[in-house]
């Protein structure tokens, strides 16, 4: 069981209150879903939801568990986030070589513009 996609499905199923509905947001079968919250409530020995023909709804400890672990999930994704944009901004250095005059002409416009675009970049 891959333990950070199974509590990312039970967030959904929680916030939207149907596993059909946490299935199709999450571009999953519902069987799939089911087995991931069954799963997860095998490693932690609880049940977190309680499960009818209408809807789904959280069990005291599954609201105890989703309150702690939205903060949790939430800091994941602003992690991950914070990596993306770092690997999309320009760093380090950069070396033109160029003839003087072409480059006082030419180059160095561009290149203070460019660096001003990318401010990582020495």
């Amino acid at each position: 069981m891959d333990k950070l996609n199974a509590m990312k499905t039970f967030m959904r199923v929680a916030e939207l209150g149907s596993l059909s509905a946490a299935a199709r947001d999450l571009r999953l079968t519902q069987p799939a879903v089911s087995q991931q919250i069954a799963a997860l409530e095998q490693r932690l020995g609880a049940q977190l939801l309680f499960r009818s023909t209408r809807a789904v709804t959280l069990t005291d400890a599954g609201s105890g568990y989703y309150q702690r672990l939205e903060p949790i999930l939430a800091a994941v994704d602003e992690a991950e986030e914070a990596l993306h944009g770092q690997r999309h901004q320009l760093q380090g250095n950069l070396r033109i070589h160029a003839p003087t005059g072409f480059g006082q002409l030419h180059v160095t416009p561009l290149a203070i513009a460019f660096q001003q675009r990318h401010p990582d970049l020495a």
